[in-house]
């Protein structure tokens, strides 16, 4: 028992070194053992932590999952015996991530099993876990999970037990957006000027007001958008609508209702700008699913625009679905950045 938590501990050290997204699942569910354990059918619930494996066969396993489930008052079978059972457990999970909203996985990990009372074949051990399971995901951060596995208890003889449970999760870690603050540029230009024996040195302020990058004086395009990638000159190329779609969703929400009108305010002053609004996912679905769903999302973005005053003579729509990601498809804020909406400015 003191290795397996040795093993725990050391595993938890080495993968929380690095800023991750981490899951935390509350369960219960029910247990059936093999008739030679002479147990009844009992309940049990339990916590998980989830986090990114970066340690462990990567390629084959995307979690890594600490468990810790209970059942108090068990029963042994035609006696007056009863008995509670801990279990521990470190479970490797593979996640097959081919929809948008339902998450297959299979599992395997090794843990312990503790009796307070043995009796018979019911005996402390170190078991196995081989299981199968589906998450469900409501948003980015609260998902439902349902999950069986076949516990085998390895020391003493081979034993099985069916261990079914549904539960929760709630994700967080890596993925918080961080503010970006702006500031003005100011550059100091030294200038020598001689005055008999005296040096002075005066300061040239050189201004963004747009902050857009280029200064007011090389600005042939002033008062961009904050939010657009511009020219050398300081004209918009392009501009990322800071708009959030839910999972497999693509209608737009009152909360966006704004950012949707600063851009078309921009436009109806920029009168010589068109718009190509490009629509983008994670990786998620399969390319077929993604590509229409991108499309969706486009043109929900645009219909807004112009429901919002933006002439609909200027404005367009495309769909990239999955195949131009800005970030990796392999954690939950990478996803959230590849599900994105921009619009292409074209003069």
């Amino acid at each position: 028992m003191k290795k397996i938590a040795l093993i725990g501990v050391s595993l938890t050290s080495l993968l929380l070194a690095t800023p991750q997204p981490y899951e935390v699942s509350i369960t219960a569910g029910g247990t059936k053992a093999e008739g030679d354990m002479k147990l009844d059918d009992h309940a049990n619930y339990g916590i998980r932590f989830g986090i990114e494996n970066n340690l462990i066969l990567e390629k084959m396993f995307d979690t890594i999952e600490f468990v810790y489930e209970r059942s108090e008052n068990v029963d042994y079978e035609n006696t007056v015996l009863e008995t509670d059972i801990n279990r521990y457990s470190v479970n490797f999970i593979h996640s097959y991530k081919n929809f948008e909203s339902f998450v297959p996985y299979g599992l395997v990990g090794i843990g312990y099993e503790d009796f307070s009372k043995e009796y018979l074949k019911a005996n402390d051990s170190i078991v196995a876990n081989i299981g199968i399971g589906v998450k469900y995901f409501l948003n980015d951060i609260v998902s439902l999970r349902a999950e069986v596995r076949d516990q085998i208890n390895l020391e003493h003889s081979v034993q099985h037990e069916m261990i079914y449970t549904v539960g929760v999760g709630y994700s967080f870690g890596e993925g918080a957006k961080k503010e970006v603050i702006k500031q003005e540029k100011i550059v100091e230009t030294p200038t020598k000027m001689k005055e008999e024996t005296k040096e002075e040195q005066s300061v040239v302020v050189a201004l963004d007001r747009d902050n857009d990058g280029v200064f007011d004086t090389n600005d042939k395009c002033p008062n961009t958008l904050e939010g657009c990638s511009v020219d050398v000159n300081g004209c918009a190329i392009d501009y990322t609508f800071d708009v959030n779609f839910d999972v497999d969703k693509y209608d737009i929400k009152k909360e966006d209702i704004a950012k949707l009108t600063k851009f078309v305010d921009f436009m109806n002053m920029m009168t010589k700008y068109k718009a190509v609004i490009n629509g983008h996912t994670d990786a998620t679905a399969s390319e077929s699913y993604n590509m229409n769903l991108s499309i969706k999302r486009a043109k929900a973005v645009m219909d807004k625009l112009i429901e919002l005053g933006l002439n609909k003579e200027r404005v367009s729509f495309k769909g990239y679905g999955e195949s131009k990601p800005i970030a990796t498809n392999e954690t939950v804020s990478g996803k959230a950045k590849n599900r994105r909406v921009e619009a292409q400015i074209i003069k």
